[in-house]
Parts: C-alpha cells; structure tokens; sequence
C-alpha cells in the first residue's frame, strides 16, 4: 500500500512505538450569526507500519506547532478511536 503523504506531520514514540500525528481538516464551531467561533483542527494519529490513522482528537487551530512530545503523548491517549477505512464511522 501506498503512505499518504500529509503536511505538518509529527513523528513522536509512545511505549516503543513510533507514531505519527498530521493536522486531518479543520473547522470553526459556535452559533448563531456573528457570534465568536472557535476554530478547531482534527489531529490524527496513526502508527508506524499502518497504512491508515487509527485515532484522532481535536485541539484548537495554532496550537499543534507548538505541542512538545510529551503533549503529543497525552493528545494521543485522550483521542478516539477512528473506524476502518470502508466502514461508516458513528460518530
């Protein structure tokens, strides 16, 4: 299988395993017209050898650049797990 290539991709290990986590899409929330939002990206996760991202979390837009390993670590723990490719997801 093919690796897809994704811009702002971090490498980082967690228990001896390398993983890597890459800004997915990103998103503004709030309500009504006018209103502040909050902008949000989804960070997704994926490990070493997978062909595929197997879970993701979100963190406000500008603050992934700045996340030391040891955040990454804990982002990683606190994400949900993502469905296979192919299968609806839940949500």
């Amino acid at each position: 299988m093919n690796e897809v290539s994704y811009p702002n991709k971090r490498s980082f290990m967690m228990d001896d395993v390398e993983w890597t986590a890459h800004i997915a899409g990103e998103s503004a929330a709030g309500t009504g017209a006018g209103s502040a939002h909050a902008y949000l990206v989804a960070v997704q996760f994926t490990r070493q050898g997978d062909a595929y991202p197997s879970r993701e979390a979100l963190l406000p837009r500008g603050r992934f650049e700045h996340l030391y390993d040891d955040e990454l670590r804990e982002l990683l723990k606190s994400a949900r797990p993502l469905p296979p490719p192919g299968l609806p997801n839940d949500g």
